[in-house]
């Protein structure tokens, strides 16, 4: 399963692991179709839409990371709910995992 991330400055393609984090893909797969219902930040509502869409990557470390998720855009938003962490140790995301194809693994 394979997200594709359109930004001003190209494409993201990241690999999701939805057989070790099951969770977080369907999570993240349900926010980006706007098939969830999220607490808008701005209003305090409960809405229904794409909540990726026209976001800012407020948080950009070169060759390491970039953070989003927040449409306040100062890292301390988000959709409104909390859930369970899903950490598998065999996993390692010291630096970035490139794929054959360009593709980034999260």
């Amino acid at each position: 399963m394979n997200a594709v991330i359109g930004t001003s400055l190209g494409t993201i393609k990241i690999k999701l692991l939805p057989k070790i984090a099951s969770l977080i893909v369907a999570n993240f797969v349900e926010l980006s179709e706007g098939t969830k219902e999220f607490t808008d930040s701005k209003t305090g509502k409960v809405v229904k839409r794409k909540f990726y869409d026209g976001l800012i990557f407020h948080r950009v470390i070169s060759e390491f990371m970039i953070q989003s998720e927040d449409p306040l855009g100062t890292g301390a938003g988000g959709p409104g709910y909390k859930f369970k962490d899903e950490i598998d140790s065999s996993l390692r995301f010291g630096k970035p995992r490139y794929f054959g194809d360009g593709k980034c693994m999260i």
